[in-house]
């Protein structure tokens, strides 16, 4: 046997070996029950998604050992036992579903089911590096449900706007009307209301008022910047970008070049960051004003150009959330 390798050590040393490795579960969630599977074994245990499986299932895992475990995102399912495991210990790493997807097309796993599920997150899980990960945050997840119940509102204000453009009786139109107006208030009061709960932390309140201090950013999109990004001032401007779904992708193949497109990241967060960019690099901040002037005039197209504002624009309020101070006019800066 070659000098070094298990094989060679004595029981003691393997065994501490063994211990040094974080065993790693992976977690198929649902609606009602959690499929959990520990990577390099074969026996799949199922508990309930309600406050009573956790415990029983947090039990399970600290018996066999497991010190990181994965879960899916799934809409939300899997917030309550993330949080449980996370607050009892546990290092807990929450997937995205292209990267649960992508692992089982590498190893040409075309079989689906919780039980297959549960061993794939597991073996994704056992591979990752958690050190540099964010652990979830619990705060946000309220913070976030309420933001998105706001933007349903002002899409519900979106779909009735349209529909009285349709609408040529007076009647209906006063209907439409009022049901806008309500909506309107509705969605300013509970502005207000998020405001206050996010002003409840002190250093979520330092943050906003951060990002606030950047010409162009009002309190809807600060909100929207804050929230949907609690790595905010913790990660690179490219690595803030890419969260975003603002970073170009460049696209080529031998000779061809393609023309370098956006995609992924968060959705709500991306508009939120456009629309604040098409008012921000026309009227409130001069460093997108001249970095707007100088991409058209360079022949890139309005859409381009206004999303490069809106990176510009994020990568602004990475800065002064990383640096801890307030945004310093500098026509330059763009």
């Amino acid at each position: 046997m070659v000098a070094g390798t298990l094989g060679s050590l004595d029981k003691e040393g393997a065994t501490k070996m063994v211990k040094s490795i974080t065993l790693a579960a992976g977690i198929d969630t649902s609606k009602s029950k959690l499929d959990v599977g520990i990577h390099g074994q074969t026996r799949v245990e199922t508990f309930e998604n309600t406050p009573a499986g956790w415990r029983k299932m947090q039990a399970w895992l600290v018996a066999e050992g497991v010190g990181r475990v994965g879960i899916e995102a799934t809409g939300g399912y899997e917030r309550g036992v993330a949080g449980h495991l996370q607050a009892g210990g546990t290092t807990v790493v929450v997937l995205q579903p292209k990267q649960v997807k992508a692992f089982g097309q590498l190893h040409l796993r075309r079989a689906n089911s919780d039980r297959i599920d549960a061993f794939l997150i597991a073996a994704c899980t056992h591979l990752l590096d958690a050190k540099d990960r964010m652990p979830p945050d619990p705060r946000f997840d309220a913070l976030s449900d309420h933001l998105t119940y706001i933007e349903q509102i002002e899409e519900d204000i979106a779909r009735f706007k349209t529909r009285l453009e349709h609408v040529d009786e007076k009647r209906l139109q006063r209907t439409i009307n009022a049901d806008i107006a309500r909506l309107a208030k509705r969605r300013d009061d509970e502005l207000k209301r998020l405001q206050v709960s996010l002003r409840a932390y002190a250093d979520l309140a330092r943050r906003f008022d951060l990002v606030l201090s950047i010409p162009g950013i009002g309190a809807r999109t600060a909100l929207s910047i804050v929230v949907r990004l609690p790595e905010l001032g913790q990660v690179s401007r490219e690595q803030a970008a890419s969260l975003a779904g603002l970073a170009p992708f460049v696209r080529q193949s031998g000779l061809w070049k393609g023309e370098a497109h956006i995609c992924g990241g968060r959705g709500r967060l991306r508009r939120a960051l456009y629309a604040a960019s098409l008012a921000a690099a026309f009227h409130w901040n001069p460093a997108l004003k001249a970095l707007y002037e100088r991409l058209t005039q360079r022949g890139k197209s309005h859409t381009s150009a206004t999303v490069a504002c809106a990176r510009k624009l994020l990568i602004y309020a990475n800065t002064v959330v990383g640096r801890g101070t307030p945004w310093v006019d500098d026509p330059t800066s763009a």
